[in-house]
């Protein structure tokens, strides 16, 4: 498995050294730094095509797994705030890429291609939208949209949530102004992370025609056990 606090210092190298992240914390960071290689590799080498209907929908699903990246990224350093700022901007890009690719029309593609032009549908609306295709039947991100929604907003732009983890309660009953986020909170948030980047990667092994990806990734999301030659 990856150093996760190693990784982050050879990709970040003008950050000051994080202090060691909580055990449990360090082996969810490790994995999603070997899910990130995993993903790196399966990315590395595919072609997309350059028609707005392909391309375009494509370009989000690739931000959404830059915005897991940089997730993991700022874990490592012990980021947390920003980690979770990203949260709803990873999950906006995968529906925005998952609306243009399997719900809009092609005049829909076209105008934000274009114009940079959204129809005039709530999240929620694109959300249900989505879901209405057979890749996104399990209703995973209705699901986390009603769980977690009101939350990212509030970590994205500043509120409670985000704020009440900078004032930290220490042993001796003084409080100090940093970071101090509960570590299960962070596991949940860089596990969420790397689902929705698998989602996304899957998707793009639809755009571009690599169905052995997409069942690979199928297999990774549900748990099943891969097929083997003779199954």
């Amino acid at each position: 498995m990856a150093d996760p606090e190693q990784a982050a210092t050879e990709t970040m190298p003008d950050l000051p050294q994080a202090p060691a992240l909580p055990e449990n914390l360090r082996e969810v960071v490790a994995a999603a730094w070997d899910g990130r290689e995993w993903i790196l590799n399966r990315l590395d080498g595919l072609e997309i095509k350059q028609e707005h209907r392909v391309l375009v929908p494509g370009l989000f699903y690739d931000l959404a797994i830059e915005h897991h990246f940089s997730i993991i990224q700022l874990v490592s350093a012990r980021l947390f705030a920003s980690a979770f700022a990203l949260a709803r901007a990873e999950f906006e890009a995968l529906v925005r890429a998952g609306w243009l690719h399997r719900r809009a029309s092609a005049e829909d593609v076209t105008g934000f291609a274009e114009k940079g032009i959204w129809p005039k549908m709530t999240f929620g609306e694109m959300v249900a939208a989505i879901e209405e295709h057979e890749d996104f039947a399990d209703k995973f991100l209705s699901k986390l949209k009603a769980s977690t929604w009101k939350a990212m907003n509030d970590f994205t732009h500043g509120g409670l949530r985000q704020v009440s983890n900078r004032w930290k309660q220490n042993a001796d009953g003084t409080r100090t102004i940093e970071p101090d986020f509960d570590p299960e909170q962070v596991i949940e948030l860089v596990q969420v992370a790397g689902t929705l980047a698998l989602i996304a990667l899957r998707q793009i092994g639809e755009l571009t025609g690599k169905k052995d990806l997409c069942e690979e990734i199928t297999q990774k999301l549900t748990g099943a056990p891969e097929s083997k030659p003779g199954d």
